[in-house]
């Protein structure tokens, strides 16, 4: 009977580490979720400037070279 009552408190205990590991990998799933929403909004933002920015150069280069055949 003592032997069935230690191995059901290491199961308890067992379960008891389970548990609070399993809590720690879902804060963790939660924070990495969280970081990569960031990262990809990011990233849109990044692309987005990155197209203005060609679209600008583009702009400018255009008008050189309206400006250098007009000398």
């Amino acid at each position: 009977m003592n032997s069935t009552r230690s191995k059901s408190k290491n199961l308890q205990r067992s379960n008891s580490v389970l548990s609070s590991r399993v809590l720690k990998l879902e804060s963790v799933v939660r924070g990495l979720t969280q970081q990569t929403a960031e990262l990809q909004k990011m990233l849109r933002e990044s692309r987005r400037e990155g197209m203005i920015w060609k679209e600008e150069m583009r702009g400018q280069e255009a008008a050189i070279r309206e400006l250098s055949e007009g000398e």
